[in-house]
This record gives structure tokens, C-alpha cells and sequence, in this order.
């Protein structure tokens, strides 16, 4: 399975603020059944700071202790799900086979050397404490539309600048002649259809630019035609525009 990580800040129960950094690819098929218990190790930051969540050059430190840890984990049958920053604390969090907690526990004091780590697993089938840190749907969006961006900025583009961006969406045969409608006094354009099933996939078009605030928007529009009508916006894509 190909890893989807994203990054998004929550406030706890607890008042205190947290940034997770979540495997989000495990949301298609959770919960898993062959990995019915939740692992946790709390990791102690040394200097949190006022701010609680620790230096970079620790955290950079706890990420390759991490990252060996997630190998033997591996090696266990399990799968790094989570990294959870704040407070004072990282807590990692893994799903693994029932019965090899005591394996992952021992793993865990391997890695993290120099820092006094507390572990706990308990049952979890149905995966609801990695349920409980996913993003929400709309943030997961604004997630995944920075990732774009990002790469877009990357290559050189000049995302200020209008150009023409593909959006889609999918919407039941019976609703698409209304959603064309709909997208057209939006200001879009077809450009495309995939209607070898049902639910009918659009290609709906517009000119605009890609800043975060531009691609939310256009987002939103579109996801609510999608919605009104029983179906789903699927994304967007677009070209580079470069300085010349």
C-alpha cells in the first residue's frame, strides 16, 4: 500500500494543541483485521519549549528513532499509522497482530534510547483511535490541495496566475444533464465525460488561479453541486505556467 501522509493541527481534550501527522492511505480499507491492536509509545521531548512542541533538531533526532522503529514494527506485522507532537510529548502510534505487543514494546525501547518512553496497547478491531486522529474530510482537501500546490510552486509555477484548471466530479446518470446545467451558470465548461458507468464522471473547466483561497473555492462550488445531487467531487489538475 502506498503511504498518504498529511499533516493537521487538533486541540485535545485536554485544551492543549496537537499537530498529527497521519498516514491517512489505511482510511480505504480500516479497519484492518489481520492488525487488531493499537500500540502507543509516549515519547518525552526533553525541551518542549514554551510552545510544547520541542526543537527541530530534536524532533528531526525522534523521527529517525522513528523511522527504525516503524522497520521493526514491520518486521512484527504491523503498520506506523500516526506521530502525534505536543504537550511535551510525541506519541507514535502503530496497529500490529493481536498477541505481539510485548514484541513491539521491546522494539520501541530499542529505538528511543535516551529517552524514558512509556508503551500501551490495548484491543482496537475496528481501528477507532486511528479513526479519532484522521482529518476531516474538508481539511483533508485543503491538505491535499497544498500538497499540489507545493509541487506545482516546485516546478517553477506561477500559481497567482489564471489558467484553465480541470476539476471533476462524479454524479449519478440520472442527475448529469442537471449538473452540466449547474456547472455552466457557475462559469464552468465541460470539456470531458467518463460515462462508461454510473456514476457519470465531468470534466468541468474554468480559468482561474491556484492559490489555496482560489482552489478551496471553486472546490466548494462544484462540491456542492456534486453533493445536492448524490454525488462526490473527485479533485483537480492543471499546467504549469511559468515566468517568461
Amino acid at each position: 500500500m502506498a503511504e498518504n501522509w498529511m499533516s493537521h493541527m487538533v486541540e485535545g481534550e485536554d485544551g492543549g494543541v496537537y499537530a498529527i501527522l497521519v498516514d491517512v492511505a489505511h482510511a480505504e480499507s480500516m479497519p484492518d483485521r489481520r492488525r487488531p491492536l493499537w500500540c502507543m509509545v509516549q515519547v518525552p521531548l526533553k525541551k518542549p519549549g514554551d510552545n510544547g512542541f520541542g526543537s527541530d533538531a530534536e524532533r528531526n533526532t525522534i523521527f529517525e528513532m522513528e523511522d527504525r522503529y516503524a522497520e521493526l514494527v514491520s518486521k512484527c506485522g504491523g503498520v506506523y499509522v500516526a506521530s502525534i507532537r505536543g504537550c511535551g510529548n510525541i506519541g507514535v502510534h502503530v496497529y500490529v497482530p493481536a498477541g505481539a505487543g510485548e514484541k513491539v514494546a521491546a522494539a520501541a525501547k530499542k529505538c528511543f534510547v535516551g529517552y524514558q518512553i512509556e508503551c500501551g496497547d490495548e484491543p482496537d478491531p475496528q481501528w477507532e483511535q486511528y479513526k479519532n486522529i484522521l482529518p476531516s474530510p474538508e481539511a483533508a482537501a485543503a491538505i491535499a490541495d497544498m500538497q499540489l500546490i507545493q509541487v506545482l510552486q516546485e516546478n517553477g509555477d506561477q500559481n497567482e496566475k489564471p489558467r484553465p484548471v480541470d476539476h471533476c466530479i462524479f454524479v449519478p446518470r440520472a442527475k448529469v444533464e442537471e449538473a452540466k446545467a449547474r456547472a455552466k451558470a457557475a462559469g464552468f465548461a465541460l470539456t470531458g465525460t467518463m460515462d462508461d458507468d454510473d456514476p457519470v464522471g465531468l470534466i468541468l473547466t474554468l480559468a482561474h488561479a491556484v492559490t489555496p483561497d482560489e482552489v478551496a473555492t471553486w472546490r466548494a462550488r462544484l462540491g456542492d453541486i456534486a453533493d445536492s445531487l448524490g454525488g462526490e467531487y473527485d479533485g483537480w489538475e492543471t499546467v504549469l505556467v511559468k515566468k517568461t
